[in-house]
């Protein structure tokens, strides 16, 4: 709960098959966004109620299964069985197996073997077993508080639209070093991309685009990557221009690199570091623009504002720049889209920062 998931929930249904290429097509889009025609890209009230409304009944209907009454059981796993199948219809990351898996459990437990929670067998867990999912409850709590320290998946966080991401900015005078990585066939290589702007920077910004009305925070790593190409005070005392550099989404990157064990921004913060030990990487060569996501919004009712944090990493010398931001940043009214960012406080926030090591 919380103003992140009315981006990823609007941006996952914008792309399913059955929003692509059809009569209701741009009618939905103008439902959910400002205006389109005036390239307002921000939401609506609209998406925040959809959005909400969904999260809902994903929360409260397993609850209906503690009561033990059939209608209420078989009821609650034909609405869940019906939002796996939703999920695998209009995410574009593959989680059909995840899916499929858990809507298959819910009924097999809660429809087959018994009608509901069997609250009477409580008492006969084993208590390792207790013991381990009370641990392990506790932890979720803590993934939730602490989010720079717990991965969102084993948080539980899995669809929020909150989690943290990363930009890899190489200079191309250095691009050649990646080489000397020990890559599987599936990462594309420079010699496999078509040269100029086609291959170097539409397959980042088609994507790019699409996660900053996915993810909020990461609306502020267009802020992050302008300042590590030196136009809002260089590192080195020289003007880059985009032209310059490589970029690279570091979660995929990362991902595929690693065989795919870990779809994880916070593992690049540790990662950049090896790639920069095994590439050779010299300071200014290879840096990662990050951004994390914010802890629950249940602290608001504490009277604490929840803050996500941002670097600035080197692959040579660690980390050049840190802060933090708040959800206003991102959802600045003038931040209609990435092109907006001069109109906002981000490259401020980020200028004010000293070098910190």
């Amino acid at each position: 709960m919380g103003p992140t998931f009315q981006y990823m929930f609007s941006s996952n249904l914008l792309t399913a098959k059955f929003m692509v290429d059809v009569p209701w097509a741009k009618s939905f889009r103008d439902w959910l966004f400002q205006d389109i025609s005036h390239q307002d890209y921000r939401l609506t009230p609209a998406a925040w109620y959809l959005a909400t409304t969904a999260a809902i009944i994903e929360m409260t209907l397993p609850l209906w299964t503690w009561y033990n009454i059939p209608g209420f059981a078989n009821f609650s796993a034909i609405v869940l069985v019906g939002m796996h199948l939703f999920i695998v219809s209009t995410l574009i990351i593959d989680v059909f197996v995840w899916n499929i898996v858990d809507a298959t459990l819910y009924i097999i437990l809660f429809t087959v073997i018994g009608k509901g929670v069997d609250w009477n067998n409580a008492g006969n867990m084993d208590p390792i077993l207790a013991l381990w999912l009370s641990m392990h409850t506790l932890y979720v709590f803590y993934g939730h508080f602490c989010v720079n320290k717990v991965p969102y998946v084993m948080a539980h966080r899995h669809a929020a639209g909150n989690w943290s991401q990363g930009v890899m900015v190489i200079r191309k005078s250095a691009l050649s070093k990646l080489f000397q990585l020990k890559m599987h066939a599936g990462i594309p290589t420079q010699d496999k991309l078509p040269p100029g702007w086609t291959g170097e920077w539409f397959a980042f910004h088609a994507f790019m685009s699409y996660v900053w009305n996915w993810n909020l925070p990461s609306r502020f790593l267009p802020a992050l990557i302008l300042d590590c190409m030196g136009e809002n005070g260089p590192t080195d005392g020289m003007y880059h221009s985009s032209g310059d550099y490589w970029l690279i989404h570091s979660v995929l990157f990362f991902d595929a690199l690693i065989a795919h064990l870990r779809f994880d921004g916070l593992s690049n913060l540790d990662l950049i570091q090896e790639v920069g030990r095994v590439c050779d990487f010299k300071e200014g060569e290879c840096q990662l623009c990050w951004v994390g996501a914010f802890p629950s919004f249940l602290v608001t009712y504490f009277g604490i504002t929840p803050k996500a944090s941002w670097k600035i990493v080197d692959s040579k010398s660690g980390t050049l720049k840190e802060g933090t931001f708040v959800v206003g940043d991102v959802m600045d009214p003038m931040y209609k889209k990435p092109s907006d960012l001069y109109k906002t406080n981000l490259p401020h926030i980020i200028g004010q920062k000293e070098k910190s090591n």
